[in-house]
Order: C-alpha cells, then sequence, then structure tokens
C-alpha cells in the first residue's frame, strides 16, 4: 500500500511539472488554422455573382402559419429580406437564401419578432442597426454563413436574446464587446470558426444553466487564463470537442463552473489526460464528461485513478476503437451512466463492471459483441442498480435463456439493429422489473407463446422491421396486461393477426392500457376487423400508414374515446364513413395523406370539435363542404396539397370560410386551382379564389370544343398513354446509333463501392422495396452490404456525417440521389446533393444520377437541382405506370453501368 502511495505522489508531481502552463509564454505555433473541411461543412455556396438587392413581396415567396404568427422565407433565393411580412410575426425563417448583408432597414417593421434565424444565407456583413428596435428577440441564428466580425453596438436593445447562435462563421476572437448588452444570454454557439484564443477582457455574466460551444475551433492547449471570461458564468455545458487539443492546464479544469465538459475528438495526450481527470476531481461541480474518441493516446489505466470515487453522473468513451471493456472502468467507482458505444467491443462478461458499483445505466451500441452466455446463480451479473442496457448494433444473432440473471433492477433493454433470429423463451428471466424493450431492426421472426411471462411490468414494446410474420391473437401480448406503446410498423402482420374469428379475441385484448398502437408499412393488412381496438378506451394514438387499407369499417373507432392523434397516410381508402369520428371528441390531429378519397362531406368532423390538425395532401378531393370544418374552432393547420379540387360554385362556402379562419393552409402556393375549375382560375392558388366573381344566378358556363381540338386530345391522349414505350424504343435506338461515350479511365472495380444511394428518411420503403431488389438481381455479383450504399445507414460508423457522406460518394462509382417532397425539405439532402455535384466538377465525369420519384413543382426544387438539370445532366423519373416502370428499370440499369465523360463545369 505504501509503495502505491509514493508511486501516486511520483506520477502527480510529474503531472504538474509538466503542465504548468501558465508561466510560460504563448507560442505563436499554437496558431493553426482550421482545416478546409471546416470551412465548407454543411453550407450550401450558392455562385459568387453578385445579384440585384431588390426586396420582393413576401405574399409571393414566403409560407405563413397565422395562429403560430410564423413566416418561413427558407431556401427563396432571396437577395433581400422580403417586404410585406406581417407586423406581427414572432418566428420567422430567412435561411438559405443569398442575403449577403443584413441592412439597417431589414426588420424595420417587425417589432414582435422573438425568433429569427437567417443562417446559411451568404452574410459577410451585418450593420450596426440592423436589430434596432427588435426588444422582444429571444433567439438569433446566423450561423452557417461567412461573418468575420461584428458591430460593437448590435445587440444594444436585444437585452432579452437569450440563445445566439454564431457557429460556422470566420470568427477568430469571440466578439466581446458585440455580446456585453446581452445580460441573459443562455446559449452562445460559437463552434466552426477559427478562434484559437477564447479570451475576453469583458463579457456578460451568463444566466445558471448556461451552455457554451467552442467545438471544432482551433484551440490547441487549454489554458486557464483562456477560459477567464467565464468565471462569473455557471454553466451545464462546455462544448471544446474537435479543436485537437493535446494538452490541458489542471487548473482551467478546476476553474470552469460546469456541470458537464465535451472533449470529444481531441488528440489528448497520456499528460494531458492526466492533468484533465486530475482538475475533474478537484472540481465538484464538473460530473459528467464527454471523450469521445478522445482517449486513443490513453495506455496507461493509472491516469484514472484520479477518478476514483468521484461521483460521475456521466462518463463517455465512445469510439476509442477499444476491442475490450478497458482496465481502467474498476476505477470509476462513482460513474453513474457510462458509454463504450462505436467501438469494437466483441465480448462483454458478467464481471466487466464489477467494482462500478454506483453504475445505473451503461451504453455498449456498434459494437461487435458476438453472444451474450447463459448465466447461473454463480455467474449472474454483479451490477445490482443498473436500471439501463443498451446493446444495439451489435452482432448478437440469439439470445439465449438466463443471460440476464442480476439484472433485477432493470427497466431498459435495447437490443435493436442486431440480427437477432430467435429469442428463447426464458431469454428475458430474471428482468421483472423491465419496463421497455426495443427489438426493433432485427429478424426475430416470430415470438413464442410465454416468452414475456418474465417481464409482466413491460410499458413499451418496439418490434419495428422485426421481420414478424404471425403475432397469435389473443397469444401474443397475453401476459403483457400494463403495456401502454406498441410498434409493429414494418413487418409482414396480416389482417388475421389482428383478430382471431374462431376464438372471437384481438391481439390487443389483453392490452387495455395502451396508449399507443403503430402499425405503419404493414402492407398485408389489407382490412381492420371492426372489434380490434375493442375496450382499448385509453388509447391517445394509433396510425398505420402505409398499408394495404382500402376501406375502413364505420364503428372501427368506436371505443377509442380518448384519441388524439389518428393517421393512416399513404393506402388506398376512398370513402370514409360520414361516422367514422364521431366517438374522438378529443382528436387533435387526422391524416389521410396519399390515399384516394374524393370529397369531404359536411358532417364528417362532426363531433372532433378538439381538431387542430388535418392532414389531407395527395388524395384525389375535388370536392369539400362548406360546413365541414366551420365549427372546428381550435383547427391551426390545413394540408390540402396535391388535390384536384374543382374550384366552381360548389366550393364557394369552403372558400368564403377559408379567407376568415384562423388556420393556415399549409403549402398555399402548392393549393391549386384544378383543370376542372372555371378556366379564368386553372392554376391559380386556392386562397385566391373569389366565387363572387363567378358564380351569380344568370352565369351558365357553356364548353364548346371543335373537332379538331377533340382530335388533337385524342392524339396527344394516345402518346401520353402510350409515352413510355415509345420513349424505350427512342432510346434503345439511339444506343444502337450512337453507342456510349465511355470513361474507361477507371472500371466500376476500381473503386470500393458500386453503387451510392442517397435519399431522405421518408423514400427508405421505396428503396427497400424496389430498388434494393432491381439492383440486386442485374448485379448478382455484388452484395448489398459491402459493395453499395444505401442511405445513412451504410455510412462507415465512427466517421463525422459529412466525412462519410463525402467518402461514399468520392469511392462510389455512380452515386444516385432520389428527390422527393420529403428529401428537398431536409437541409442535410441538399448539403449531400452539393458534396456530389463538387465531386462531379472534379473528376469531370457523370457519375450522378437524379432519380425523381414523385413530381415537384419547379419552383419548389432547389437551386442547385435547377442548375444541375440546365446543364441536360442525366435524371430519371419514377411512375406508377407499369410500361413506365420498366422502362424507368432499364434505363437506369444501364445508367449504372458506364460513366460518361462531363464537357461542362456544374457552378456550386
Amino acid at each position: 500500500m505504501a509503495i502505491k502511495c509514493l508511486m501516486f505522489v511520483i506520477f502527480f508531481a510529474v503531472i504538474v511539472r509538466s503542465i504548468d502552463y501558465n508561466e510560460q509564454p504563448y507560442d505563436q505555433d499554437d496558431e493553426v488554422d482550421l482545416d478546409d473541411e471546416y470551412e465548407h461543412e454543411s453550407v450550401i455556396y450558392w455562385p459568387s455573382s453578385s445579384p440585384s438587392m431588390t426586396p420582393v413581396d413576401a405574399a409571393e415567396v414566403c409560407d405563413f402559419q397565422k395562429w403560430r404568427k410564423f413566416v418561413n422565407c427558407s431556401e427563396r433565393n432571396l437577395t433581400a429580406v422580403p417586404y410585406n411580412i406581417p407586423p406581427e410575426t414572432e418566428t420567422l425563417y430567412l435561411g438559405f437564401n443569398l442575403l449577403y448583408r443584413l441592412r439597417n432597414d431589414s426588420f424595420a417593421n417587425l417589432t414582435q419578432l422573438r425568433e429569427l434565424y437567417v443562417d446559411s444565407s451568404e452574410l459577410t456583413d451585418v450593420e450596426s442597426l440592423a436589430f434596432d428596435g427588435l426588444c422582444d428577440l429571444e433567439v438569433l441564428d446566423l450561423s452557417g454563413n461567412s461573418l468575420s466580425s461584428l458591430p460593437d453596438n448590435l445587440f444594444v436593445t436585444n437585452t432579452k436574446l437569450t440563445e445566439l447562435n454564431l457557429g460556422h462563421n470566420r470568427f477568430d476572437t469571440i466578439p466581446c464587446k458585440t455580446l456585453l448588452p446581452l445580460k441573459r444570454l443562455s446559449k452562445l454557439l460559437l463552434f466552426l470558426n477559427n478562434i484559437n484564443l477564447p479570451y475576453c477582457e469583458r463579457f456578460p455574466n451568463l444566466t445558471n444553466g448556461s451552455i457554451v460551444s467552442l467545438s471544432r475551433n482551433n484551440i490547441l492547449v487549454m489554458r486557464q487564463v483562456n477560459f477567464q471570461f467565464l468565471e462569473n458564468s455557471t454553466l451545464s455545458s462546455l462544448f471544446l470537442g474537435g479543436n485537437n487539443i493535446v494538452l490541458v492546464d489542471y487548473r482551467a479544469v478546476i476553474f470552469l463552473k460546469v456541470q458537464a465538459l465535451d472533449m470529444s475528438y481531441n488528440p489528448l495526450s497520456e499528460v494531458g489526460i492526466a492533468s484533465l481527470f486530475y482538475g475533474m476531481r478537484k472540481n465538484d461541480m464538473l460530473r459528467s464528461i464527454e471523450l469521445r474518441a478522445s482517449l486513443m493516446n490513453s495506455k496507461d489505466p493509472t491516469n484514472f485513478i484520479f477518478l476514483k470515487n468521484k461521483t460521475i453522473d456521466y462518463f463517455g468513451a465512445s469510439a476509442n476503437e477499444f476491442t475490450s471493456i478497458p482496465p481502467w472502468t474498476i476505477l470509476l467507482n462513482g460513474v453513474r451512466n457510462m458509454s463504450l458505444a462505436d467501438n469494437s467491443i466483441y465480448h462483454i462478461g458478467t464481471t466487466a463492471f464489477r467494482e462500478m458499483t454506483a453504475l445505473e445505466e451503461v451504453n455498449l451500441e456498434n459494437n461487435q459483441i458476438l453472444e451474450l452466455q447463459s448465466l447461473t446463480h454463480n455467474t449472474r451479473w454483479n451490477v445490482t442498480r443498473l436500471h439501463t442496457l443498451k446493446l444495439a448494433k451489435n452482432r448478437l444473432d440469439n439470445i439465449p435463456a438466463n443471460v440476464f440473471l442480476g439484472l433485477e433492477n432493470l427497466t431498459s433493454l435495447d437490443l435493436h439493429s442486431n440480427p437477432i433470429t430467435y429469442l428463447n423463451i426464458k431469454a428475458l428471466n430474471g428482468l421483472h422489473r423491465l419496463e421497455k424493450l426495443d427489438l426493433s431492426q432485427t429478424k426475430v421472426g416470430s415470438i413464442l407463446h410465454g416468452t414475456f411471462q418474465f417481464v409482466p411490468n413491460i410499458r413499451s414494446l418496439n418490434f419495428r422491421n422485426a421481420d414478424l410474420r404471425l403475432a397469435l391473437p389473443g397469444n401474443f401480448l397475453t401476459d403483457l396486461r400494463y403495456l401502454e406503446s406498441i410498434d409493429l410498423s414494418g413487418n409482414s402482420i396480416q389482417s388475421g393477426d389482428l383478430w382471431n374469428d374462431y376464438y372471437q379475441v384481438s391481439m390487443f385484448s389483453q392490452n387495455t392500457h395502451l396508449r399507443e398502437i403503430r402499425l405503419d408499412d404493414n402492407p398485408k393488412i389489407i382490412n381492420i376487423p371492426e372489434k380490434t381496438f375493442e375496450n382499448l378506451t385509453s388509447l391517445l394514438f394509433l396510425s398505420f400508414n402505409g398499408c394495404g387499407l382500402q376501406s375502413i369499417k364505420a364503428n372501427l373507432f368506436t371505443d377509442l374515446i380518448n384519441l388524439t392523434s389518428l393517421s393512416f397516410d399513404m393506402n388506398s381508402i376512398s370513402d370514409l364513413p360520414t361516422n367514422l369520428l364521431w366517438n374522438l371528441k378529443h382528436l387533435e390531429t387526422f391524416s389521410a395523406a396519399g390515399n384516394s378519397l374524393t370529397s369531404l362531406g359536411s358532417a364528417i368532423f362532426k363531433n372532433t370539435i378538439s381538431l387542430r390538425y388535418i392532414t389531407l395532401p395527395n388524395n384525389a378531393i375535388t370536392f369539400i363542404a362548406g360546413d365541414s370544418m366551420s365549427h372546428l374552432s381550435e383547427l391551426r393547420t390545413l394540408d390540402l396539397q396535391g388535390n384536384p379540387l374543382a374550384c366552381t360554385c360548389a366550393l364557394e362556402p369552403f372558400s368564403d370560410w377559408l379567407k376568415v379562419t384562423n388556420a393556415s393552409l399549409i403549402g398555399e402556393r402548392r393549393t391549386l386551382c384544378s383543370p376542372a375549375s372555371f378556366e379564368d382560375v386553372v392554376g391559380e392558388r386556392i386562397a385566391d379564389f373569389e366565387p363572387a366573381s363567378y358564380c351569380g344566378p344568370n352565369i351558365a358556363l357553356i364548353i364548346s370544343l371543335p373537332s379538331l381540338l377533340i382530335v388533337i386530345i385524342v392524339c396527344m391522349g394516345l402518346s401520353v398513354h402510350y409515352r413510355y414505350w415509345i420513349r424505350y424504343r427512342l432510346f434503345m435506338l439511339k444506343l444502337s446509333l450512337f453507342g456510349y461515350r465511355l470513361y474507361k479511365a477507371r472500371d466500376a472495380d476500381d473503386y470500393e463501392y458500386h453503387t451510392n444511394v442517397m435519399f431522405a428518411a421518408d423514400d427508405q420503403p421505396w428503396v427497400d422495396d424496389y430498388l434494393k431488389p432491381v439492383i440486386g438481381d442485374h448485379f448478382p455479383e455484388k452484395d448489398l452490404h459491402t459493395d453499395m450504399v444505401f442511405g445513412d445507414e451504410d455510412l462507415i460508423p465512427g466517421m463525422y456525417y459529412l466525412d462519410a457522406v463525402h467518402y461514399s460518394v468520392v469511392h462510389s462509382y455512380k452515386t444516385v440521389l432520389l428527390l422527393s417532397n420529403a428529401s428537398i425539405r431536409d437541409e442535410w439532402f441538399t448539403t449531400k446533393f452539393r458534396l456530389a455535384l463538387e465531386h462531379v466538377n472534379e473528376t469531370q465525369v457523370e457519375k450522378v444520377i437524379i432519380v425523381f420519384l414523385e413530381h415537384i413543382e419547379d419552383k419548389d426544387l432547389p437551386f442547385l437541382v435547377r442548375v444541375f438539370l440546365s446543364k441536360n445532366k442525366p435524371y430519371l423519373r419514377w411512375t406508377d405506370d407499369e410500361a413506365g416502370r420498366e422502362y424507368f428499370k432499364e434505363q437506369l440499369l444501364k445508367s449504372l453501368e458506364v460513366n460518361m465523360l462531363c464537357d461542362n463545369t456544374i457552378p456550386v
């Protein structure tokens, strides 16, 4: 014992001597510019030519939500702040435009603004009075621009500002004088700048519990003097990740009044680690630390001795390339929550955390754990306080019996995204307090009756995309009488699994406490028996989107008297029974998008007086009764985009209501009068339709078409009907006459991946159901999991998100981008698109294919997509027509086999 104490004293003395930074002169070599990757990440850079700065009318380009006092003018290619923004606006989005400068009069009339977002808008200058008069401003986002400084008196009148985002700009110092008036500031974000000395002589006192982010700057050494500006501030979190910090002054750590410190992605040296932990031990307030990818240089476990007996709420050690449970965990006996995710740990023993007596939660997601061993009373787990265990994204293919013995206090078990094919009937033995079980993204197939007998207290059960093929009604969930939430989406559940006619029992008969049911994406559910939800009076949320329903029975929801959210999008329902919703007096959200509804009767929402959100886009609705929604005083949003509404006299009552309601029409600019409308208003916005101009008592509509017009229409109809056959023949003729312009410098086998597919999360079903089988059949020699990249799930784990996206683009023979209404609203997808086009410019090879999954109005296309198409770049269009699909398939597969030379440059 004496020898250990002596070694500890000597070790500590070496550390203190080596990190006495405050007595050393500042070395200018510490000033290192940020890598180019930081400068370009996650921002869309528009063409550099300076456009006209003339403002436009907000009514023509922006979306409004009156009940929220919300205006969205993002991604409109604006060169100036629009005029005619309602003065009562409280939230304004102006991101992803070409503003370049905010002028003194940009927001002159918007004195009620509370939240302002001007991110990624090419700002280089903000005039000193730009925010003058915005006395109620609380949130301001100026991130993703090119600002290097701000006027000293910019925020003089914005004393209520609590959140300020200046991330991803070009600041090389903290704008201290500018921030001085902000006495209520609680969140300051300065990530992704060029700051190497975070120093201020004067700085506002931040409110207690504030958040400060200086991640991904150029701070190489953590010195006390550099954080002196925070001496009077008590922070909840300080983010210093991604700064390439090697050395740490322990006095800087002791000095900070912070509860959580993020030091991720810093190549800390052995001395730096020891100094950091010593400072943490001496700082009673600091009780959480994130060290993701920062412990790779740690070879000496004695560095962790400073944390022994220290109460630590969270200790993050993810992505540090560990292959086993680190030996230093025996010293962390005061840690309550520990993360070892994203490593390469392949084995976990029941004694791995035996000395961590305070451990309550452990995260082992995304490792290489191959198996869990069956236990006995003598080999059981001995972490008795553990209540949360995360084993998701490992390589477990079965769960044997008795693997969790000893975890009697466990309440949450996460096993999602493992290749589990078998769940032993006694796999959950010993988990009698378990409340949450996640088996989503597995391959369990079926569940044996009695599997849940050991976990009667489960409240939440997730089987999303678990390959369930059969769930016997009356048996499957019998033991889970306290179940409150179940997700059965993305499986092969059939209508007969929901209700057993022979026993007259529902799958949910014993689960009367259910509050949430998800049955989405089960295409074999072609009807839902009338008594499926009988006695579920506590149910609040119900969804069965993407099933095969063609109709709904009138009394299906009779017992769901407390339901607040109902969704059955993407089915084939053509009609809703008049009394379908009459018992749902507490319903707040109703969604039936993507069905085949043709009209809404006057009584459909008769008793749903609490409705706030109605979502009905992409149906076939031509008529809406005028009094169907007039009594819905709580209604806030209505979405009717993509419906062929006929602007005729029959629509007059609804049109009149639309003009006086406080509800906002979502996608107002895309809710248009169909060709069945009066000729003068076809293509006009529904909101602008004036029935009084057409619907007098003596108005008669006379339609006469000359014979020639009829012939033309018939010819056009035939051309449209056989368009895909014609296009396919022309396509094959072109190939036979001209062939390809092949790019032979590199063969497809020279690339790590053959095909890289990028898409929005909403388009995952199309990729799984159509694209993967087509590509797999055509390229049988390719492995869909190793030779292809399908979305974010196949990106290389452990890399920065954009780095992983860029890697998949550069190392793929072909990149396919799936465009849909969901993807163009996704800012990350726009960034991916820009990365792909930059790579085309660099290689001068047409390696990118655009696929339109649905119709998108030209005016809704992002700027970069329009630029791409203007260069006659290749694109394909998906269609519901069978012949069209065959043409689409042939054209796609041909395009995936060759790369053509590119003879121009795309301005990105």
